[in-house]
């Protein structure tokens, strides 16, 4: 898992906050204190060896990570996956995931299990999932952590050779999942869907053409416990804070004339805490910490415990 990060060359991090140490922090620890938080203490550049932080600078990003041929392509356009390079273990192939941060945008929202699909055979191919967050009352945070996204989507852009479809301005980030994968060809059983997932079973009449095979993963922070528990898509609401965990989606077509794009998409999202629970505006940011000289990006094991897709 991975967590964006910024230094203080950035103007924006004078912003949030003295730094006079010249700190590299982690961009969720730039967020207000009292928005809560489910880990059991701040993870900071500190937490986290040094082999596991992603340089900042581009040059330093291909020994950190390359564009390879995927082992499990959803089709044969998405063979391409952005893996971590692990000297130690080079046959090892894990993916780059990132967790973003923030508010629940009213618009686009549309989590349920089908997605924006409408119904129709000819549509099933462009049916997503979909989300987009942005800053609130705390656009200085929510702009590096843009900034930082594009910075690896450019990144795998160039690795690639095609153009990137990254739909982040420095206030906005559109995210999606798509919904069905094409059945013939496909390795993966579809997963049995329940009258909750699809009330009408509409998505009977296409099952021999597309099929559903993972289901996003949605979850909510129980306030007594921090701990986060399965919940249904309509947990998240418009105005909550969110964690989502996104993955690089790399298309590739035709090998003369390369045309694709690159985006992200999402696997997991968690609610932090309902819209009601969140900080006025009135009050500021925290400060990032004292200590740290450490790049800003940081790959660690999953602290979600997350159920299993079938429960």
């Amino acid at each position: 898992m991975a967590y964006l990060g910024v230094d203080d060359s950035d103007e924006d991090l004078m912003q949030v906050g003295d730094n006079p140490n010249h700190i590299r922090i982690l961009t969720r620890e730039l967020w207000p204190e009292d928005i809560p938080y489910y880990v059991g203490k701040p993870l900071r550049v500190t937490d986290v060896k040094s082999s596991d932080l992603i340089p900042l600078k581009p040059e330093h990003l291909y020994d950190w990570a390359r564009v390879v041929n995927n082992p499990h392509p959803m089709d044969r356009t998405r063979g391409r996956a952005l893996i971590l390079v692990n000297p130690s273990r080079p046959r090892m192939l894990e993916q780059v995931a990132i967790k973003v941060q923030g508010f629940v945008e009213a618009r686009g929202l549309s989590l349920e299990t089908l997605g924006n699909w409408d119904g129709e055979a000819s549509t099933a191919m462009a049916a997503r999932q979909t989300l987009a967050l942005h800053g609130g009352a705390y656009p200085e945070v929510f702009k590096m952590q843009q900034r930082a996204l594009r910075a690896l989507v450019n990144y795998a852009a160039l690795h690639v050779g095609v153009p990137t479809s990254f739909k982040a301005s420095n206030d906005r980030l559109e995210l999606e999942r798509p919904v069905f994968t094409r059945a013939r060809g496909c390795k993966k059983a579809p997963l049995t869907l329940s009258n909750a997932d699809d009330p009408t079973h509409r998505s009977d009449a296409v099952k021999d053409q597309w099929i559903v095979t993972e289901r996003l993963g949605i979850g909510r922070r129980l306030d007594e416990s921090n701990q986060i528990v399965a919940a249904n898509p309509f947990a998240i609401r418009p105005g909550d804070f969110v964690e989502a965990t996104i993955t690089l989606d790399i298309s590739i077509r035709g090998l003369r004339d390369r045309k694709g794009y690159i985006r992200f998409w999402v696997s997991r999202v968690a609610r932090i805490c309902r819209k009601e629970q969140v900080p006025k505006a009135s009050r500021a940011p925290k400060p990032p910490p004292t200590v740290s000289t450490q790049p800003g990006l940081a790959t660690m094991g999953d602290d979600v415990q997350w159920p299993a897709d079938n429960e």
